[in-house]
């Protein structure tokens, strides 16, 4: 099973650009627009997250994610930016699968 947690943002993904301004303002409002859905649902699965980067999901994607801890800073994604290529590292990334069902009651 792939686990890997991080992922690189370049010419090989279909939302990137040659424009590193255009690249950087994607990925902070994917970026928020994750942190958004998992405050609003409580949780977020890996493979969405890669999905909205426009990444391949994965096996593991489908069983981690994050579970909102009440905390507004979620810290979740770092993004190291070199040239017009960005290293997109989840972080806390753990096995959630089992939590959901869980979550969904307290709504």
């Amino acid at each position: 099973m792939d686990t890997r947690t991080t992922f690189v943002f370049d010419k090989t993904n279909p939302n990137w650009t040659r424009h590193f301004d255009v690249n950087k303002f994607f990925i902070k409002s994917v970026a928020s627009h994750i942190k958004m859905c998992l405050r609003e649902h409580g949780y977020v699965m890996l493979n969405d997250a890669l999905r909205a980067y426009g990444f391949h999901p994965t096996s593991y994607g489908a069983i981690a994610g994050w579970v909102f801890d009440g905390k507004d800073s979620l810290g979740h994604v770092t993004q190291h930016e070199r040239e017009n290529t960005f290293e997109i590292d989840f972080d806390k990334v753990t096995v959630i699968f089992d939590k959901i069902d869980e979550i969904e009651g307290r709504r």
